[in-house]
């Protein structure tokens, strides 16, 4: 069984057996893949410079199952271009992908904003802005997404209110703020409609909105420690 010209990014890729390479790829139709390309850490392979992550790809390869071979790998635009904070908050944006994504499920619309959250990040645009927005449309596409407009009991969420987050039900109405606000599961109203409504211009909205966003990833990622917030710490 062959696929041909199915667009794509590499997420990760790790060595496999002699010269061979194992790519976790994100597929526009298919969702998460793992490909083997045969021979790609020869010197002389052609491939070896665009398989390569954040490169927009155009794919073909063939099997069925798990694990499929790779048969041809050529560009379909630009590469795109990270770098410094920029290229490892990429790196933290597929590993979110790699752990949370089951393999063989598609998500057409996800995969159109990774698309667009790299776009932005290669721009001027804040970048954590661009984080935060991915990470709830990665929860939203996975089953996950947090209503950041009303608390558990569908009451609007208040500006000058305060809320506890429960991970895996919403966000509760509290009495007041608790001490170690960095560690704590409590947030004013103003930090979580600041968070709905992509406003970031305030310091401790931006320092808020990415606590609450890690607090909900963290309960999806069971315990595993991404490698990527290991570098950043």
């Amino acid at each position: 069984m062959r696929t041909l010209l199915q667009t794509a990014f590499i997420l990760h890729t790790r060595p496999y057996r002699e010269n061979n390479a194992l790519l976790d790829v994100f597929t526009q139709d298919f969702g998460r893949l793992s490909i083997i390309a045969r021979d790609i850490r020869k010197a002389k392979s052609p491939l070896k410079a665009i398989l390569q992550p954040f490169f927009p790809l155009h794919l073909s390869w063939f099997g069925k199952g798990d694990l499929v071979t790779l048969l041809s790998a050529e560009l379909r635009d630009n590469a795109i271009r990270l770098s410094g904070t920029a290229l490892m908050s990429g790196f933290y944006l597929n590993e979110l992908l790699v752990r949370l994504l089951g393999q063989h499920v598609p998500y057409p619309e996800l995969f159109a904003d990774y698309q667009q959250a790299l776009s932005l990040m290669s721009s001027p645009e804040p970048l954590e802005s661009s984080l935060r927005w991915f990470e709830k449309r990665l929860l939203q596409a996975l089953g996950y997404g947090l209503d950041l407009q009303h608390d558990i009991q569908q009451q609007p969420i208040l500006s000058a209110a305060c809320y506890k987050l429960e991970p895996l039900r919403g966000l509760q109405r509290c009495d007041a703020l608790v001490a170690e606000p960095t560690t704590s599961y409590y947030f004013p109203g103003s930090s979580i409609l600041a968070l709905a409504t992509d406003q970031y211009e305030n310091l401790e909205h931006r320092r808020d909105a990415k606590r609450l966003m890690r607090m909900i990833l963290d309960v999806h990622l069971n315990g595993y420690r991404l490698k990527s917030r290991q570098f950043w710490a």
